[in-house]
């Protein structure tokens, strides 16, 4: 009996040392999950996404005995020079290495690890399914040892603050694009208004002085040239508003590139005047199915800006190649050239060189780009290594050329090359 009680004895005893052990690990994943769930609720619900932060990390630091510092990555993804405001430590210069080395590699490293265990702190990479947003660390008061269940409840706090992050994120990018999209709008809603605006007047003035045309002097001479800068400043703020706003549709036909070359110099008119002017064409270029109008525009445009941005008498020269269906028209100056770094921003809207002549609005090469990408091709700028500057245009338009001798261009399809 005696072997019998003891027996019993060591079985309750077993039994209640394992009830014990469960029920200390069952409240130790109670105070876990009921400190994971006051995590996501300050930093999710908070009016105010810093002071949420601040009491999400109150919260852990509390359950671990533990400081936190929380490092969030730049708009640019790039890493900041200093850690979180609601962080409870800073990462001194040598932590920053193990800091910059998860942000890269999106792995824990640091004190308890394998990876970099001369930390003084564990950092651990604020991963969701979609990106990196920053590096959470942790030190520890005492020589605490990092044990799985640990890492475990230190990772889970660090999805849940990198969700409650992105979810920040997502709400300023979508708040900046909706500023930006009502931005756009009053934009164009002004310069179409604006423009209209200006049409009637302009109108009258150039009336007035199509009808003072008899007479002369330096006045009318000055009300000429101011009325034709003002027209074609609305007329740049017009096509914008086309491009912008998705209206326009190329039409189509056969044109003779000549034409279209001698019909852009008419319409940059007097400021090209005083730029002699050479075509480089080949003998047997044939017509082009393209929109007149909108490829007179683009050349007028680079032309223009030639000439305002040349000495008088520099030479700008016109060459045009087809090869495999390929439309290839090259404007280049003998000025100064583009700025360096300049060749691509030069085709953004307001965009103006320093140094650039008063009265410009910046929109001339702005139109022209969209003009040839409205013909399906695309325009590059670039200093040519002779000096000046170089304007290359290319339309792509398979079976869409025919050669001059052909009686009637329509319902044709052949491939010519020069």
């Amino acid at each position: 009996m005696f072997g019998l009680f003891f027996i019993v004895a060591l079985s309750m005893g077993s039994l209640t040392s394992r009830l014990r052990l469960r029920e200390a690990a069952e409240r130790r994943r109670a105070r876990q999950t009921d400190a994971l769930l006051r995590v996501t609720q300050s930093a999710a619900l908070a009016a105010e996404p810093a002071k949420g932060l601040a009491e999400a990390l109150r919260t852990i630091n509390e359950l671990l005995r533990a400081d936190t510092a929380l490092v969030v990555r730049e708009n640019d993804r790039s890493l900041p020079s200093v850690a979180h405001p609601a962080s409870t430590f800073q990462p001194s210069a040598k932590e920053w290495g193990v800091v910059t080395w998860v942000y890269g590699n999106k792995q824990a490293a640091g004190r308890h690890t394998d990876t970099l265990p001369e930390s003084a702190a564990t950092w651990f990479p604020l991963q969701t399914a979609t990106s990196l947003i920053g590096v959470l660390g942790v030190q520890f008061h005492r020589d605490q040892r990092l044990d799985f269940a640990t890492r475990q409840m230190i990772e889970a706090f660090a999805l849940q603050l990198a969700l409650v992050l992105e979810k920040e994120h997502f709400i300023q990018a979508v708040s900046h694009a909706e500023m930006l999209a009502h931005s756009e709008k009053l934009h164009r809603t002004l310069l179409d208004s604006i423009s209209h605006e200006l049409k009637t007047p302009i109108a009258v003035i150039n009336a007035a002085v199509e009808g003072m045309s008899g007479t002369s002097g330096p006045y009318l001479d000055e009300i000429t040239t101011a009325s034709q800068r003002l027209q074609r400043v609305v007329d740049n703020l017009l096509h914008m508003t086309q491009l912008e706003s998705d209206v326009l549709k190329p039409h189509l036909d056969w044109c003779d590139l000549s034409d279209v070359i001698n019909a852009a110099r008419q319409a940059v008119g007097k400021p090209l005047e005083s730029h002699p002017v050479t075509l480089h064409l080949p003998d047997y270029l044939p017509l082009v199915k393209l929109d007149h109008a909108l490829l007179t525009q683009a050349l007028a445009n680079i032309l223009h800006n030639a000439a305002i941005y040349t000495l008088e008498g520099t030479k700008i020269e016109i060459s045009a190649t087809l090869v495999d269906q390929t439309l290839r028209l090259i404007l280049r100056d003998h000025g100064p050239g583009l700025p360096p770094g300049m060749e691509k921003s030069v085709f953004e809207k307001f965009c103006r060189a320093p140094g650039s002549p008063a009265g410009g609005t910046g929109l001339g090469l702005t139109i022209a780009r969209g003009f040839v990408q409205a013909l399906g091709g695309d325009i590059t700028a670039r200093n040519h290594p002779e000096g000046g500057a170089e304007f290359v245009i290319e339309v792509k338009r398979t079976s869409k050329f025919v050669p001059h001798d052909l009686p009637s261009p329509t319902n044709l399809e052949v491939r010519f090359t020069p």
